[in-house]
């Protein structure tokens, strides 16, 4: 009987092959996994990125939200140099207590609740104006069926709008009441380097919303590597944005005029999807005077100086503000 093996050659060879099989699976198998890692973190900045969003588009839809026409600090402001953008309104989107209004009529000089349009029945302060003349009347407290002014008292056989509001924002405690004439929420977004996560680039920032006053703030949106606004504006308030009036770097200077001539809001944002990525090379940048930066609409955003090993993604949307 033939009893002959494999020779250590036939072994060798065979060893090699397999080894040279086992080390493509391998290859294969670290690319398939290093790009499902990138994909998933892509997608994880992406849900954050649309929850960060829209909340920053449902405050600008509301600036002036409650604000009376003889409010004199501005429902908007944005700060080019700081980045830093300033919204007035009642309403805070992301507190409860603050949504909603009331109607009121008042009969011999008490203002009764004709319609109560609060989202929660805990919401136990209002900012109140007259209907009318829309004209800041007082702030006061929901009693009963009716509501109790401060100081002032309302003219007979007229209707009164009521809009919820903190009772920090009522009493101004810390600073809470962003209005000087009448009561109202002040709301900021600003960059902030601190507490970034880890995938961040050292040199990004969090878009931070900031409430009252409040002189920390949440980050609704991380990684952030520039910020701008631009507006769309009517300057003959015929209802049409006028050619060559898109993309506007300045506001309007008074509260009526921004509530005539403001027509919509561009805001854009450069934003770091995924992590660190060596086997990457960012190629979209391009030069703006010093610096390297994303062209946008014709909006330059910066990017940070060690921009290359990672993957930017600008954002942009459009508001129409809803209550001006």
């Amino acid at each position: 009987m033939n009893k002959k093996g494999f020779t250590i050659v036939e072994v060798l060879v065979t060893l090699f092959i397999l080894g040279l099989v086992l080390y493509t699976a391998y290859l294969t198998y670290i690319k398939l996994l290093k790009g499902f890692k990138s994909e998933s973190e892509k997608i994880s900045s992406q849900i954050e990125s649309l929850v960060g969003l829209e909340i920053l588009r449902l405050d600008l839809e509301h600036i002036g939200y409650g604000i009376p026409v003889n409010e004199t600090n501005p429902i908007i402001a944005w700060d080019s140099s700081t980045k830093t953008l300033t919204i007035r309104s009642t309403l805070n989107n992301t507190n409860e207590i603050t949504r909603g209004y009331l109607v009121a009529f008042c009969n011999s000089g008490n203002l009764e609740i004709r319609y109560d349009g609060r989202e929660t029945a805990s919401a136990s302060f209002v900012s109140i104006m007259n209907s009318e003349t829309k004209e800041y009347f007082d702030y006061g407290e929901i009693s009963g069926i009716g509501i109790s002014p401060d100081s002032g008292t309302c003219t007979s056989n007229k209707v009164y709008l009521a809009f919820p509001i903190r009772k920090e924002v009522a009493d101004n405690t810390g600073g809470a009441n962003g209005c000087s004439v009448s009561r109202c929420e002040l709301i900021t977004y600003t960059l902030s380097n601190s507490n970034l996560i880890d995938r961040c680039n050292i040199n990004t920032y969090n878009l931070i919303r900031r409430v009252g006053g409040s002189t920390t703030g949440e980050p609704v949106l991380n990684c952030v590597a520039d910020w701008a606004l631009t507006f769309d504006i009517d300057t003959n308030g015929n209802g049409i944005i006028d050619s060559g009036e898109e993309n506007q770097t300045t506001l309007p200077t008074s509260n009526s005029d921004i509530r005539t001539k403001l027509k919509a809001i561009n805001v854009y944002i450069l934003i770091q999807e995924g992590k660190y990525d060596p086997e990457y090379t960012y190629s979209q940048a391009v030069t703006c005077g010093s610096n390297m930066c994303v062209e946008v609409n014709g909006v330059n955003l910066t990017l940070p100086s060690d921009y290359e090993n990672y993957r930017w993604k600008p954002l942009m949307i459009k508001v129409k503000p809803m209550n001006l």
